[in-house]
C-alpha cells in the first residue's frame, strides 16, 4: 500500500513558537521527559507575576525568551508544578549561575492552587492536551514544538487532572531526505537532454509524493518548476522537464519513512529541492 505524503503539525493546544521553542520538564513515574509545552504561559497572568519575581537578569535565548525552564510532575493522575530553574547573572563571578525557586518559594504566585500540606501547586488552572517525550530526536522542524522524539505521552488534561494517556513509540527508516538530496538529484538528473539549462539551476516546489513501504517513490505531484535567474516556470505535469524531474525522483532509493503515532508519514510537503547544472558539471570535473 502507498501513502500519500501528509504534513504533520505538532498536537498540541498549547502556544506554538514561531521559532524551535524549548519546553518544561516534567517527572513521570520517577523518570524526566521532555514536556512540550510551556503552561504557565496559557494564564497571562500568572506568567507576569512570575516574570516579576524572577531575577531582572538572567540568561535568555532564542529558544526561551523568558528565560525559565518550569519543572512538573505526574502525580496521582494530577499535574503538580513542583519548581522554576532560571539562569540569573552572577555579577561576582560575572556568569550566569543556576537558580531553582521551589513550590513552597512560589506559593504566594501560585496561592489559589497551592496545597500548604503537600507543599505543591496543582496545576488546576490548566486544560487541554500535553506532550511529553523523551528519546532520540525522529523529526525535527525549526518552528515551535513541531518536533517528535522516539516516545511520547499525550496527556488530555482538564483542570489539572489527567483524564487520559496515549503513549505512542517513534521511529524513522534510513534514507534520504528533501534536505539531503538536491546534491544527489542533481547528479542524476538528464541535463543532457536539456542544453538550454547549460550553466543554469532548478528550484521545484513539490507538492506531494507517494513512497511504498520499501522506500521506493511511485508517483510525486509537483506545483511548479523554476528555471532561475529567468522568467521560466513550468506547472504542467506533461511537460518534459516536470517529467524528467520527476522520473529522476523514482530514480533515487530509498526515500526516508517516518512513523510517527502509530502513522506512516513521508514529511515531503510544500519542500523546495534546488538542482544546479553548474555543481554537477564541476563534480564531474572534479572527478
Amino acid at each position: 500500500m502507498k501513502y500519500i505524503v501528509i504534513c504533520l503539525f505538532t498536537l498540541t493546544t498549547f502556544t506554538v513558537q514561531a521559532t524551535s521553542y524549548a519546553g518544561d520538564i516534567i517527572h513521570i513515574n520517577g523518570e524526566e521527559w521532555n514536556l512540550l509545552a510551556n503552561p504557565i504561559e496559557e494564564d497571562s497572568a500568572l506568567l507576569a507575576q512570575v516574570l516579576n519575581f524572577l531575577p531582572e537578569e538572567r540568561d535568555h535565548s532564542t529558544s526561551n525568551w523568558y528565560g525559565y525552564t518550569a519543572h512538573w510532575e505526574m502525580r496521582e493522575g494530577w499535574l503538580y508544578l513542583t519548581g522554576i530553574k532560571t539562569e540569573p547573572y552572577d555579577e561576582v563571578h560575572q556568569r550566569h549561575s543556576s537558580l531553582f525557586l521551589n513550590a513552597d518559594t512560589l506559593r504566594h504566585i501560585f496561592s489559589p492552587y497551592y496545597n500548604a500540606e503537600q507543599k505543591a501547586i496543582c496545576a488546576r488552572w490548566i486544560s487541554g492536551e500535553l506532550r511529553a517525550g523523551k528519546g532520540k530526536m525522529i523529526r525535527y522542524s525549526h518552528a515551535g514544538f513541531d518536533r517528535n522524539l522516539e516516545i511520547e505521552l499525550f496527556m488530555d488534561v482538564k483542570n489539572g487532572q489527567i483524564i487520559r494517556t496515549r503513549l505512542y513509540h517513534n521511529h524513522k527508516t534510513e534514507g534520504v531526505t528533501p534536505l539531503n538530496v538536491s546534491e544527489e538529484l542533481s547528479e542524476r538528473f538528464p541535463w543532457s537532454r536539456f542544453p538550454e539549462l547549460r550553466g543554469k539551476e532548478l528550484a521545484v516546489e513539490v507538492k506531494s509524493v507517494c513512497i511504498d513501504e520499501d522506500g521506493c517513490l511511485s508517483d510525486a505531484t509537483i506545483y511548479a518548476l523554476h528555471v532561475t535567474h529567468t522568467n521560466q516556470s513550468f506547472k504542467d505535469p506533461n511537460h518534459p522537464l516536470v517529467k524528467a524531474f520527476i522520473e529522476t525522483m523514482k530514480s533515487v532509493y530509498p526515500w526516508q519513512v517516518l512513523y510517527i503515532y502509530d502513522k506512516r508519514i513521508v514529511e515531503f510537503d510544500d519542500s523546495l529541492i534546488k538542482l544546479s547544472e553548474v555543481n554537477n558539471i564541476k563534480d564531474k570535473t572534479d572527478l
